[in-house]
């Protein structure tokens, strides 16, 4: 079981501390995929959730050792810039009459599973051997998500002839992108036909969930794949059949209900006000994401009452544009925005100028990045327990990876993984 998990007891040189964390840290996310918001809502005491308190003993106990490694620092720079707009809303915004102190405590969840994850990160995965020990633990999710979801499907399919007791079809949260993770893994990984008929149970399985953007997800992951795969010269035409092909789903009727232009308006308005502020600003904590007025325009345009102050005072609050990248843009602004692009910005490099290699462990994670980016484009992901840490440490895998500073790991290549922290 442990071999599952990415650790490896027999590692002559391996840290009882660092195992052990990745150890914990492992069986919270192995239960947040299990159990879902059962698990991440389960609140110990009032405003004080299981979840969250298990995650911050874990970021205070590499803390507490003393050697947390600056990789990064970009990120560095947004978690200190939205500290600051934090202390900014409840110094100068409390006046205002749509500011709530809750809510600014709420909103700012977003940066604070950001840093969570940078601090596990960069604590407890320093040497090549933690790194691998995370990979071995993103594919392990990946499988078993896999697994779950098609079995929720087939359940609801076949037993109960009907979903209308569940929230939604998808397993989890954190079950979507682990599926998002097996699927990229196939296709680098699998051989023969065996590879693409993984992959086309996986775009089987997210059309059956009747998530639109999970099955965009893989749709993208699949072109991608054959993206790198081609001859650079000729990327440029993939790009613009792509784009044609995926334009053509959003005919598609998933694509064109009113979820998906309530969607669209709703970010037209974020993109509006990012404007306002010079694309600089940002809106900071605890203020309304829409106005009134435009949530009575939404309701006029496509007949949507639910983020006027009628229906619900909150609404406008607590409900962010369903693109967890306009919500960082609404609070911090846009430009700082494109510091947290900084670490994955050789993926650009993968997909307009480098030939196709062997590195597959760069081509994996590349791929589970871009579908995992694509499904926190037209949801609410990265504000909320349920997958934020999860999708944090995969960001800061890739990152790593796309800095070039170690070659692929053991369990892509037999290779002997030296023990020791990294100098740069």
């Amino acid at each position: 079981m442990l071999q599952y998990l990415g650790i490896n007891i027999k590692q002559e040189n391996q840290k009882f501390y660092p195992l052990a964390i990745h150890y914990l840290l492992a069986i919270v996310i192995f239960i947040t995929l299990v159990f879902g918001k059962a698990f991440t809502k389960y609140a110990i005491l009032p405003n004080i959730y299981l979840h969250d308190t298990i995650i911050l003993l874990l970021c205070l106990l590499g803390l507490n050792k003393g050697k947390i490694m600056i990789r990064n620092p970009e990120v560095l720079i947004i978690i200190a810039l939205s500290f600051i707009y934090l202390i900014i809303s409840f110094l100068f915004f409390r006046d205002k009459p749509e500011f709530y102190f809750k809510m600014a405590i709420r909103q700012y969840g977003l940066f604070i599973y950001l840093a969570f994850a940078y601090i596990l990160f960069n604590t407890f995965y320093r040497t090549k051997y933690d790194i691998e020990s995370l990979l071995r633990f993103i594919i392990w999710i990946g499988k078993v998500s896999y697994f779950l979801t098609w079995a929720k499907i087939l359940f609801i399919l076949f037993i109960l002839h009907s979903d209308t007791q569940f929230e939604f079809r998808f397993y989890s949260y954190i079950a979507v992108l682990g599926v998002i993770t097996y699927s990229s893994y196939t296709l680098l990984y699998k051989k023969g036909i065996n590879k693409y008929l993984i992959y086309l149970s996986c775009l089987i399985l997210s059309l059956l969930t009747k998530q639109a953007a999970f099955f965009l997800s893989e749709v993208i992951i699949g072109l991608s794949y054959f993206f790198f795969r081609i001859k650079v010269a000729h990327r440029i035409t993939f790009l613009v059949i792509g784009l044609i092909c995926i334009g053509l789903l959003f005919l598609a009727p998933d694509f064109t209900d009113v979820n998906v232009k309530w969607r669209l308006l709703y970010w037209r308005h974020i993109l509006a006000n990012a404007a306002d502020n010079y694309y600089l600003f940002g809106n900071g904590f605890g203020m309304p994401y829409m106005t009134a007025d435009y949530s009575y325009y939404l309701q006029n345009k496509i007949q949507s009452n639910i983020m006027t102050p009628e229906f619900n005072p909150l609404a406008r609050h607590i409900s962010p544009p369903h693109n967890s990248f306009l919500t960082i843009i609404f609070h911090i602004g846009l430009l700082p925005f494109f510091l947290l692009l900084w670490p994955i910005r050789r993926i650009f490099n993968l997909l307009f100028i480098k030939p196709f290699s062997n590195d597959k462990v760069l081509y994996f994670l590349s791929l589970t990045l871009i579908g995992s980016i694509v499904w926190c484009s037209f949801n609410v992901i990265l504000e909320l327990p349920h997958s934020a840490v999860y999708f944090w440490l995969i960001f800061f895998t890739t990152a790593f990876h796309l800095r070039k500073e170690f070659t692929p790991t053991r369990f892509i290549v037999k290779s002997k993984i030296p023990n020791q922290d990294e100098t740069t």
